[in-house]
């Protein structure tokens, strides 16, 4: 589900893959869902509101008012761009780059836990919501270095040593 949290000397990136969605509102602070609503269903309130007032309150003609509600329509449009491009701005500014920031000189465990967490969180979301369950089950998590290589930081055993005593006698009995 997650894919990586790059941190080099320039900066810091976490990659989601697949089930982006729980990454993305934890790192924007906001679901881009409900943004997309927020936007679609703002711009249709105008719209209705705009049609209303030209209707009730203005001597225009028919034609005069579709010319009015064109010019409003294209405004309140390139308001609402806008306006979502500054909840872009802030978006970064108080919830994207303090993470990066942090994550630019975090410990390599909190790096971990946050990887383990942005996939459980993920996981939980679905199971409760009963969206389809892409995400669960165990989480391995490794931690790749270029010091240090491959380093397993939790890894799911496949079946427990102790139930297949055979498997470890064979495993490790002498050639």
């Amino acid at each position: 589900m997650l894919g990586s949290i790059d941190v080099a000397k320039e900066g810091a990136a976490i990659a989601p893959f697949a089930q982006d969605d729980i990454v993305n509102s934890f790192l924007n602070g906001i679901d881009r869902k409900f943004q997309i609503f927020n936007a679609g269903f703002f711009a249709h309130t105008l719209q209705l509101v705009t049609e209303e007032i030209l209707e009730t309150h203005t001597q225009l003609t028919r034609d005069e008012r579709l010319v009015a509600m064109r010019l409003i329509t294209d405004r309140i449009n390139a308001a609402i761009e806008d306006v979502g491009q500054e909840g872009e701005d802030f978006s970064v500014s108080e919830f994207r780059q303090p993470v990066i920031d942090v994550l630019r000189t975090a410990p390599k465990e909190v790096l971990a836990e946050l990887a383990e967490s942005l996939v459980s969180i993920t996981s939980l979301r679905q199971r409760v919501s009963g969206d389809l369950e892409t995400v669960g089950g165990p989480v391995d998590v490794a931690l790749i270095s270029k010091g240090e290589g491959l380093i397993w930081i939790k890894r799911k055993h496949y079946f427990n040593t102790e139930l297949n005593p055979h498997y470890t006698a064979n495993y490790f009995r002498e050639v």
